[in-house]
């Protein structure tokens, strides 16, 4: 949440328990009553506010995750044809670079996990259409690895 907000939500909270601690003392007196009604009404809509917010972020984290996923997923499926190519070509230096795993993926921060999609990707463009066919990989797989 905004800091400025948790902030002021935070004195709106304290300001509150004094006002609802001495609420015997001013409950007869008409403008101090319209006065705490406006106060609790920004407090609430301070708090609302803090609400959305953190179920944006919890919609977005969760979208980011299901995407990365996906990434995964398919960077796995050609990793493992690379792999094999590689093991074929007797390029071990090939075939110890895709020593990539879906947890080496999904787990860290997003660049290093767009850093082995590359790899990947930067290996699966070395070969040739041909040696691409016989891997059973096609461009559409190249593009959504890194698209």
């Amino acid at each position: 949440m905004n800091k400025r907000l948790d902030a002021r939500l935070k004195m709106f909270d304290s300001t509150d328990e004094v006002l609802t601690q001495y609420a015997d003392d001013w409950a007869g007196y008409v403008p101090m009553v319209m006065q705490v009604e406006v106060f609790r009404g920004q407090r609430d809509a301070i708090n609302a506010t803090k609400q959305a917010q953190e179920t944006d972020l919890k919609g977005i984290a969760e979208d980011k995750h299901v995407k990365r996923g996906t990434m995964a997923d398919k960077a796995m499926q050609i990793c493992d044809k690379v792999k094999g190519w590689c093991y074929q070509m007797g390029d071990i230096i090939g075939f110890g670079e895709m020593h990539i795993t879906r947890t080496m993926i999904m787990n860290g921060r997003s660049s290093n996990a767009q850093s082995l999609c590359q790899r990947i990707y930067d290996k699966a463009d070395g070969m040739t259409a041909m040696e691409r066919t016989t891997f059973n990989i096609t461009n559409g797989d190249m593009t959504g690895l890194v698209g």
